[in-house]
């Protein structure tokens, strides 16, 4: 689960080290809102990892999260910096250790493109 900006450039690192694809990147701040609490987005979406990008809104809105519910199931690993030779990433990788849901939950999409797409 990603909190940042720059989504798109962010997923080329991870599939640089991920070439096989096992691993899903999911934009933790559309989740949030759906699920309402972090544990329980990281439930339902079988989140194993998560990637915050401390200086963007969504790396703002995952700290009051956890500041306001203390999670104890998710624990500081390191932290990361990612340099594309455009962007700097400046990444907290955080473990969620707590239980997940049997079926990942239903991802919403929610872009303007999906929207102009349709039309």
């Amino acid at each position: 689960m990603f909190f940042g900006g720059d989504y798109q450039l962010f997923v080329p690192w991870v599939r640089l080290l991920d070439p096989s694809r096992e691993v899903h990147v999911l934009k933790g701040d559309d989740l949030l809102r759906e699920s309402r609490s972090l544990e329980r987005a990281l439930h339902d979406y079988r989140a194993r990892y998560v990637c915050v990008d401390s200086h963007t809104p969504a790396g703002d809105l995952f700290r009051r999260e956890v500041g306001h519910h203390h999670p104890e199931s998710l624990v500081f690993i390191e932290h990361y910096s990612f340099d594309n030779g455009h962007k700097l990433f400046e990444i907290d990788l955080y473990a969620y250790q707590g239980p997940v849901a049997e079926e990942m939950a239903h991802v919403p999409l929610r872009s303007s493109v999906h929207n102009a797409a349709a039309e």
